[in-house]
């Protein structure tokens, strides 16, 4: 059983590694220079991505500001805190792919309607 183990875990450790040596060696493209099919793909999940996090802040951070205004700042606490770093982590995120899938749009339509 033992020996079974360490045959497992020795191609595991090989796999690992294999997957590793790709990725090193990976064609890296920069964004004008992606082809258009994984221009839309990369652009259109970044859209929903930035949609749907975006739906989920405007939904939680009115209640969150309206229920942090009611309350004195020094009765706020761990949670509270944690609540707005988690906020500003969200929108952090929807900054960040909504700008990915604006540049994304703005290549293909460049690339498209010249």
């Amino acid at each position: 059983m033992v020996s079974r183990l360490k045959g497992l875990f020795a191609s595991l450790a090989i796999d690992i590694q294999h997957l590793r040596k790709n990725w090193v060696e990976r064609k890296r493209y920069a964004i004008s220079e992606m082809p258009t099919l994984m221009l839309c793909l990369l652009g259109s999940g970044s859209f929903l991505v930035s949609g749907y996090y975006g739906l989920v802040e405007s939904k939680t951070l009115f209640d969150t500001v309206a229920i942090t205004n009611s309350v004195a700042l020094y009765q706020i606490g761990l949670l509270g805190a944690l609540l707005w770093v988690l906020h500003a982590m969200m929108g952090f995120k929807i900054w960040f792919f909504g700008n990915l899938a604006w540049k994304c749009n703005a290549v293909l339509r460049d690339r498209m309607f010249p």
